[in-house]
């Protein structure tokens, strides 16, 4: 089984907003571009070591309502449960649409890797 790991992604329009919002935002650069630069290095670093990357763009609506459903702080461990939980759900919709059988969501936490 292969190893996989959903990346919180960003779009630049949105960047402002949500980092309005990070609990955290004061370890987190405000520029967009520096964001990016570090998250494809994260992205590279993760699929040499193995893991199957998936992109899951984090939208402010949605991460926003998000975090007050599940009483959460928008912080880093958020944005990756959030992400790991999409990825999740978007595996089981595609398991549910194929036919295939239902198995658990592959999708880790890598906190370590911050």
């Amino acid at each position: 089984m292969s190893k996989t790991v959903a990346l919180p992604w960003y779009h630049r329009e949105d960047w402002p907003a949500l980092h309005a919002e990070f609990a955290d935002r004061d370890v987190v650069s405000p520029c967009y571009d520096k964001w990016k630069s570090t998250a494809i290095a994260r992205e590279a670093k993760w699929q040499q070591d193995g893991y199957k990357v998936h992109r899951i763009e984090l939208r402010p609506d949605a991460f926003r309502l998000w975090c007050r459903n599940k009483r959460r702080a928008a912080d880093y461990a958020s944005r990756r449960a959030f992400a790991d939980e999409t990825l999740a759900q978007t595996q089981l919709e595609a398991q549910t649409r194929a036919g295939a059988p239902v198995r658990p969501a592959t999708a880790r936490a890598m906190a370590s890797e911050a």
